[in-house]
């Protein structure tokens, strides 16, 4: 029988020092491998995350369909998750353009 939940502690199976965009995306990746719906990712021994790991997570982790927790987050690692949520908030939404019924002209 598969758990419901499963944790998993960052810092031990990537780095306690968060910096790339793929290491970020291999995390996600690995957690939609899991057959789990619930996965708790413990950062109690992170000491530092770069604004690319940060954005990169929280950018994958809206994707995924699974509920993803984060427990144990330090200070420091929470400010730059609230920072790239902050910024992601202020960014405009992007206007969408209906293409359709204006005619292609070749030149």
């Amino acid at each position: 029988m598969i758990s419901r939940s499963k944790t998993i502690n960052v810092a031990q199976v990537l780095s306690a020092n968060l910096a790339l965009r793929e290491t970020a995306t291999r995390l996600v990746q690995y957690i939609e491998g899991l057959p789990n719906p619930e996965v708790v990712l413990d950062f109690s021994d992170v000491k530092t995350i770069s604004r690319s790991f940060a954005h990169e997570y929280s950018t994958r982790k809206r994707d995924i369909h699974k509920q993803i927790r984060e427990a144990n987050v330090s200070a420091d690692v929470a400010k730059m998750f609230a920072v790239v949520e902050e910024a992601r908030a202020k960014r405009p939404s992007h206007t969408r353009i209906d293409f359709e019924g204006i005619p292609v002209i070749n030149l």
